[in-house]
């Protein structure tokens, strides 16, 4: 069943404070950060990549009352992960084996 009444979120613009990798992404892209911006740019446009509905749903939510925001990307058919923490001070690429 659908709940007609749920209301959906629409994202809006956050900051990602300073930006920060783990040493696993550095190795991924052979210290060629600029590989990453792509990423970066879908992350900062509120496209949370491979993340599910439900995660989705929360990302949106967390623009507006400054919850983490999480996406998911591949990168060489490998993970990756783009976190903003809730004080929006910084913002992480990481793989998921590093969380």
């Amino acid at each position: 069943m659908v709940d007609i009444c749920q209301e959906v979120i629409k994202p809006i613009p956050f900051k990602l404070g300073r930006i920060v990798i783990t040493r696993g992404i550095d190795d991924l892209v052979n210290g060629e950060h600029e590989k990453l911006i792509p990423f970066l740019d879908r992350h900062r446009s509120c496209d949370w990549g491979s993340t599910c509905e439900e995660d989705s749903a929360l990302n949106n939510e967390g623009t507006h009352d400054g919850g983490r925001i999480m996406s998911e990307y591949h990168y060489d058919d490998i993970k990756i992960w783009i976190i903003t923490e809730w004080d929006r001070s910084v913002t992480t690429f990481l793989l998921p084996s590093e969380y």
